[in-house]
């Protein structure tokens, strides 16, 4: 579900016995730009190998050997960014989780608390979801009002990943070998919350509530055109959370990634 998502092959072979270019065919983080290349080299057999990585985030580039390689796989060693295993085992965690879950969770990685979640823990009924937005158009602080909005968004969306992801694993009980797809339900619900987001932004726009600017900059809450996939991410988050997935530190890799270097 990752950004750059790979299809693996399976293989039985230990890590420490894999080549160069079977642990980038069966290791998800183990995941290179210049794939090709790398390939080429092994063919020729060329025993030191440049590694473009395709995260960059918690990996190194330069010339690696295939030991090398073998420790990426196993989460150490001078490709993982850290100065410590300690610091290497927290960008892992970031690496592993980037490999499953949908992509925009690590874009807004560091703005996962940019508004106050315990809003969206609690459905409400239609009229209290009414008198509360009632009572925003008396608000002219724009960053409020569109926190609110998205903030009752991020609920819908956690509300949807839960219903949907719910009755798809009820499915396990009825038929044998049943698998729900998690990842085409979260990409279903997040098609819908970029529909919604956009009618959202929209409407925010016309009542004089922020501005559309470049989408990736300024991380700012009232640019519409940046702040409107924020909702997706933070239900998202929110869902996994109360899942049960045990969430990277997003702040300290994000914040430690050019620093966090062999």
């Amino acid at each position: 579900m990752g950004i750059f998502n790979k299809i693996l092959k399976k293989s039985d072979k230990p890590i420490e016995e894999r080549n160069v270019v079977e642990l980038m065919e069966t290791v998800p983080w183990v995941s290179a730009m210049n794939e090709s290349s790398i390939v080429e080299s092994f063919k020729k057999g060329e025993n030191e190998f440049y590694l473009n990585p395709n995260n960059q985030t918690c990996f190194n580039f330069g010339w690696f050997t295939h030991q090398d390689f073998i420790n990426w796989a196993n989460g150490t060693g001078v490709i993982v960014k850290g100065e410590t295993q300690e610091e290497k085992d927290k960008v892992m965690k970031y690496a592993k989780s980037y490999t499953e879950l949908n992509f925009l969770i690590f874009s807004y990685g560091e703005h996962l608390d940019l508004f106050d979640t315990s809003e969206i823990l609690h459905g409400r009924s239609y009229y209290t979801g009414s008198k509360y937005f009632q009572d925003l158009s008396k608000v002219e602080d724009s960053e409020i009002v569109i926190k609110k909005f998205w903030s009752d968004l991020a609920r819908q969306v956690k509300e949807k990943l839960e219903s949907k992801i719910s009755y798809e694993r009820s499915k396990a009980d009825w038929y044998d070998n049943y698998t729900p797809d998690i990842k085409s339900i979260v990409d279903q619900v997040y098609e819908w919350t970029r529909v919604i987001s956009f009618e959202k932004a929209h409407t925010l726009s016309i009542l004089g509530h922020g501005y559309f600017g470049a989408c990736n900059t300024p991380c700012d809450i009232e640019n519409l055109a940046w702040s409107k996939d924020l909702a997706f991410a933070i239900g998202y988050k929110e869902w996994l959370k109360e899942d049960g997935y045990e969430l990277p530190d997003f702040k300290w890799v994000l914040e430690n990634r050019y620093s966090q270097q062999d």
